[in-house]
């Protein structure tokens, strides 16, 4: 498991992630080596780590 504070510009932290995450209040806790699907950069979605980021990160709402 990893934590990772919520302005932590990653793709664990980011709206636009669907992965297995758990939103801890100001932190997000989560498998370092899972795969989720990233949809900022494409509607059907795009297989992506929770450790990945990039220029479209939007800060996730079950985040303080």
């Amino acid at each position: 498991m990893q934590t990772v504070g919520g302005d932590t510009k990653l793709c664990a932290t980011c709206a636009m992630y669907d992965g297995p995450r758990v939103p801890n209040g100001y932190f997000v806790i989560f498998e370092q080596f899972s795969c989720g699907k990233c949809y900022a950069r494409h509607p059907q979605g795009v297989d992506s780590k929770p450790t990945y980021s990039c220029s479209a990160w939007v800060k996730w709402a079950a985040l303080r």
